[in-house]
C-alpha cells in the first residue's frame, strides 16, 4: 500500500528531525563552555541540531529512494 510507505517516511523524516534537535540540545552546556558565552553556544547548538537533522533527513530519504530503485516493480 503507498499510505504506508508514505507514513513510514514520514516517521522517518521526523525521527531524523528530533535525533538532530535533540543532539544539538545536548551539545548547548559543552558548546556554551567552549565558547565562553551562554548566548553564543545556545545559538551555537541549535544551529548545529538543525544543520544535523537536515543532515540526517537526507540520507533517510536518499535511502529510502535507493531502496526503491533497487527494488523492481510488482
Amino acid at each position: 500500500m503507498a499510505g504506508d510507505g508514505e507514513a513510514a517516511g514520514r516517521r522517518a523524516r521526523i525521527n531524523a528531525l528530533a535525533a538532530g534537535l535533540a543532539i544539538g540540545i545536548v551539545a548547548i552546556a559543552p558548546v556554551s563552555l567552549w565558547v565562553g558565552s551562554w548566548t553564543y553556544g545556545t545559538l551555537a547548538g541549535l544551529m548545529l541540531g538543525v544543520s544535523l537533522a537536515a543532515i540526517l533527513m537526507d540520507r533517510v530519504t536518499r535511502r529510502r529512494q535507493r531502496r526503491g530503485e533497487e527494488e523492481p516493480p510488482s
